[in-house]
């Protein structure tokens, strides 16, 4: 069987050949898949974000990209965009762009705790009160010192 890292190499390949080769909503399917497998995927969440810049789809772009690092405005644009697709409530997007499964706060790198920490202040800041599903991810980021740099 193979290991996980070079099924998702070969899945990105055949995703960019899919796009190329004019079936874009194959090779987003492919990648979709393969971020239920892998939610943290750095790589695979760019890929797949910058996909779906050039199929015009910046909202869902957005999603996609929202805890990755931006270089370009046109992904900066595409969060934004995400964001006002969900009312600009952090609650939304939070619930939106973290895993049901496979996902662990303690695998994801120090960049996307950060996010993670800022979303979250967001959070308490317009609701006064972190939601369930948040509780983890705070005590851990309060556990690393990330919360206290606010």
């Amino acid at each position: 069987m193979d290991s996980p890292r070079p099924v998702a190499h070969k899945t990105m390949q055949q995703a960019r050949l899919d796009f190329m080769g004019g079936r874009p909503h194959l090779a987003i399917t492919r990648l979709t898949g393969l971020l239920n497998m892998s939610p943290s995927n750095s790589k695979v969440n760019k890929l797949l974000g910058h996909l779906l810049i050039i199929k015009g789809d910046l909202p869902r772009a957005g999603r996609y990209l929202y805890l990755e690092s931006k270089e370009m405005q046109i992904e900066y644009k595409s969060v934004y965009l995400f964001e006002k697709t969900q009312g600009f409530d952090p609650i939304n997007i939070a619930k939106i762009i973290l895993p049901k499964n496979h996902f662990s706060i303690t695998a994801i790198p120090f960049a996307k705790k950060i996010i993670l920490c800022q979303l979250i202040l967001r959070i308490e800041e317009k609701h006064g009160a972190i939601p369930n599903f948040l509780e983890g991810i705070q005590r851990h980021l309060i556990k690393i010192g990330i919360y206290e740099l606010r």
